[in-house]
């Protein structure tokens, strides 16, 4: 009788390691995976707080560049205009001094 209390006895007390060594298991793969998580949370957002300013800064070279070109258009028209009037003005002397003759 005595053997088969000792293997209860080992049974039970070798179920009860098994029972601790998954408790320990289960409590270190939470312990990784949170960590992991962490990790990976961490990297995400230093991924989006560096495209939020990559992003800031080409929209910035976009205004800046957009408002070269609008004033380089405003220049060009005023260049335009100008030239318009002068030509309008040659034109209103040559049918003037026609026009008295």
């Amino acid at each position: 009788m005595s053997t088969v209390g000792d293997m209860r006895r080992a049974s039970t007390k070798h179920v009860k390691q098994m029972a601790t060594a998954r408790r320990k298991a289960t409590i270190d793969l939470r312990a990784n995976l949170s960590r992991d998580v962490n990790a990976f949370l961490d990297i995400a957002a230093q991924t989006v707080s560096a495209f939020a300013r990559a992003h800031q800064k080409m929209a910035k070279q976009q205004r800046s560049s957009l408002e070269a070109g609008r004033r380089e258009l405003g220049a060009e028209v005023s260049k335009f205009r100008s030239a318009m009037q002068h030509d309008l003005m040659g034109a209103h002397q040559i049918w003037s001094a026609l026009a008295h003759g």
